[in-house]
């Protein structure tokens, strides 16, 4: 996930990552099952192009729903993209580096700031599209292979997906995020 190319390793999170996951309601229990079969992914969402990533969201719908227990608490969907220099946290099991060729066994979590769009273009160019914010992470640090679909969160508010980066990761500069307020209405509709 979140890469850092220093020694040190970002410290917000260090939860063991599961050899798969459950989310089936029941309290968090430490044992991995696959998704429930009585679940639904939806179709992605109708304008979704795999050439520039715009409208990268689907949504999983469960045949019963989730309970808030055990330290498990719902986040919201915002309903505008942060503020240019709102910070937010990016968690997330990918790559710790760009020549990592495995995912992380340990949750990672790193702040960025939310940039503004001409900042953001000048960096990352085309890849920044229509429902799309970019966040400027620390240098060394950023989102990396496996790391799509991470959330990128404050105080408990959902702002986007991480869904685009510049190669290689970690180097500086911004990454791209789907906005949640962009596709909120078509989320909440599944």
């Amino acid at each position: 996930m979140p890469v850092t190319r220093s020694s040190s390793r970002p410290t917000a999170s260090t939860a063991q990552r599961p050899a798969s996951w459950r989310c089936d309601g029941a309290a968090p229990t430490g044992t991995i099952s696959p998704p429930p079969a009585k679940s639904r992914r939806s179709p992605s969402t109708p304008r979704f192009d795999t050439n520039t990533l715009v409208a990268d969201v689907a949504v999983i719908t469960l045949q019963t729903a989730a309970l808030q227990q055990g330290g498990v608490q719902f986040a919201r969907l915002a309903s505008q993209d942060p503020a240019p220099g709102t910070q937010f946290t990016v968690t997330g099991w990918g790559a710790t580096g760009p020549d990592t060729p495995t995912l992380s066994t340990t949750l990672q979590a790193i702040q960025e700031k939310a940039d503004t769009p001409a900042g953001c273009r000048s960096q990352v160019g085309d890849a920044l599209q229509d429902g799309m914010f970019c966040g400027r992470p620390a240098p060394g640090q950023g989102t990396c292979k496996g790391d799509s679909g991470a959330p990128a969160a404050a105080d408990g508010t959902v702002f986007g997906m991480a869904t685009s980066r510049i190669s290689p990761c970690g180097n500086g500069t911004d990454d791209v995020y789907t906005s949640t307020a962009a596709y909120k209405t078509w989320i909440e509709s599944q």
